[in-house]
């Protein structure tokens, strides 16, 4: 099993947008499936037993086109390591949150400190604001590796544990994550175009409208989304500034 993972559903199974009147799928639509990463032996976007027994899927199902923007997007955030000094604190934010939670009638300075100081943390965590539950995840790297994060232990699915990973980590080597990455992009990509191939030879029903010109050029940008993801960030982070943040955050929460 690869790291990154994910279902197409069928294409006559897919809901097109629109009302009954105005119906459509463009090339986000088309991609409707299901997604899970596979890191060491948890299963992270997989419903825990106790949510799936109370109506939730087995994995996560929603377009496949977001899980990949949102890959590419934290790509070189992800691939740019993290220094030792920092690295302590990133984990402790990830499997202990409330060290970074907002405080009652927090003053100005208290939240530009406790925003300088996780911010950069964020922009390493996968988005899953339109998961109901959530997830956290943070997939992050130093010099030799990179590692994935989650914490799930305060998600619930009507009222039980949300997600069968609770919390944990996984390391695998820089080599071996952006091979995954590039690996998955280009089984998502074929698997598209394929379904460009079959809305050609007319799969769909006929009162489904699709933009064919949208649907290549929409293909054709996002087959080109590694190019740029790949690529180190233009303004390096400035981790002397992050770190002297962290440690005034750190300060500040021993005093209250």
């Amino acid at each position: 099993m690869s790291l990154l993972n994910f279902t197409l559903r069928p294409i006559e199974d897919l809901d097109p947008w629109g009302n009954e009147d105005e119906l459509s799928l463009d090339w986000s639509g088309l991609s409707g499936g299901v997604f899970w990463l596979e890191a060491g032996q948890a299963t992270l976007l997989e419903y825990s037993l106790e949510a799936h027994n109370n109506g939730a899927d087995t994995v996560f199902g929603r377009q496949v086109a977001r899980f990949h923007e949102d890959l590419t997007a934290l790509l070189p955030f992800v691939l740019e390591p993290v220094p030792d000094a920092l690295a302590t604190f990133l984990r402790r934010g990830i499997h202990e949150p409330q060290t970074l939670d907002q405080d009652t009638n927090e003053s100005e300075l208290r939240w530009k400190t406790r925003a300088k100081a996780s911010g950069w943390i964020g922009r390493r965590t996968l988005p899953t604001g339109y998961m109901s539950p959530g997830a956290r995840i943070c997939l992050w790297s130093d010099a030799d590796q990179v590692h994935i994060d989650w914490n799930n232990r305060d998600k619930f699915y009507a009222g039980v544990p949300a997600w069968s990973a609770a919390g944990g980590s996984f390391s695998i080597t820089r080599t071996a994550f952006t091979d995954a990455v590039s690996d998955f992009h280009a089984r998502f990509i074929q698997q598209m175009a394929q379904r460009i191939r079959q809305i050609g030879a007319g799969v769909l029903a006929p009162e489904i409208a699709i933009d064919t010109a949208g649907l290549l050029r929409d293909h054709e940008v996002h087959s080109r989304a590694l190019d740029a993801a790949f690529k180190p960030q233009p303004s390096p982070p400035q981790w002397d500034v992050i770190l002297a943040a962290c440690q005034d955050w750190e300060r500040m929460r021993r005093r209250t």
